[in-house]
């Protein structure tokens, strides 16, 4: 133990354990290099980036530059969750300021792999390159709302509506635009005639 502090006044001797210990990050570049590919796991998603652990018990930051252009204009949140496992390439370490800084997109490159690639492997992301779930979600309710006021057309067999609707199966649909369709159709059915015997 080391004594912190006496305060004679109040008769009180402060003491501390940790202060018997190596700093840890004084040994830091024992266990790390600038161009070191690691996996790290994520400890936090933050606006500016993510927060990770690293090995020996060191923790790291991405900057949300050092994602990549395939996830810019992408929440982060939308592509990596707590506790995923991502490997990395460390691209500066300072102990004095006790910071270590990471980068997919220096990994990515030093391997020639391509973003999407990795992007589709090491996130939750939906389709690269494209609108993520929610995005065509979203999409396709705000189609449906616009639709909806319009009448709804009638297709005869034989016209192409059989291979529309194949092509369009694994589209999201609203609800109330299938209900307003099949009320719609059932309007336009003529009413079978009862007969009295």
């Amino acid at each position: 133990m080391v004594i912190l502090n006496i305060d004679k006044a109040h008769r009180r001797i402060s003491l501390g354990m940790k202060q018997t210990e190596a700093d840890p990050w004084s040994r830091v570049t024992d266990f790390f290099n600038v161009g070191d590919e690691v996996e790290a796991v994520v400890h936090k998603v933050v606006e500016k980036g993510l927060v990770v652990d690293l090995p020996h018990d060191y923790e790291g930051f991405v900057p949300i530059s050092q994602v990549g252009q395939q996830a810019s204009g992408r929440k982060l949140t939308d592509l990596f969750r707590e506790g995923d496992k991502i490997p990395m390439k460390l691209i500066e370490i300072d102990p004095l300021e006790r910071r270590i800084v990471l980068s997919i997109r220096a990994y990515t490159e030093d391997r020639n792999q391509p973003e999407e690639e990795y992007l589709r492997r090491h996130t939750h992301i939906q389709e690269v390159g494209g609108e993520s779930l929610g995005e065509k979600l979203s999409a396709a309710l705000k189609a449906a709302s616009t639709h909806a006021d319009e009448p709804a057309e009638q297709a005869a067999p034989g016209d192409g509506a059989e291979e529309t609707a194949a092509a369009t199966e694994d589209e999201p649909v609203a609800a109330d635009v299938v209900a307003e369709e099949a009320s719609a159709d059932s309007a336009d059915e003529p009413e079978e005639e009862k007969t009295e015997e």
